[in-house]
């Protein structure tokens, strides 16, 4: 149908996602400009504010968005049980150099 999709599995495509990228601001300047809102977050200096598991052809992927999926029931007032599923997000392959810890 053209729509993306949110991976149902940890080997599924991210073709859809997009990762959020920051750092935490080390310099002086930085905290400024994040104070005074000229900027909304560090970005990381080699793979900037956004990430995306694909590239153009003949340029690598920036990473590898791998999705793992945690169930969670959740008991509501009459007694019913749902389960739930939380994603947590994991980048692995870097293409252009390690990611910080702090990423």
């Amino acid at each position: 149908d053209g729509r993306g999709h949110a991976p149902m599995r940890s080997d599924d495509d991210a073709d859809s996602l997009l990762i959020r990228l920051a750092m935490p601001a080390t310099t002086e300047a930085q905290r400024q400009k994040l104070k005074d809102s000229l900027i909304e977050k560090v970005a990381h200096p080699m793979y900037g504010g956004q990430l995306q598991d694909r590239g153009v052809q003949g340029v690598p992927a920036e990473a590898r968005i791998v999705v793992q999926w945690n169930d969670k029931p959740v008991t509501f007032a009459d007694g019913h049980v749902e389960t739930l599923r939380a994603p947590t997000f994991n980048l692995t392959k870097p293409g252009y150099g390690p990611f910080d810890n702090e990423l």
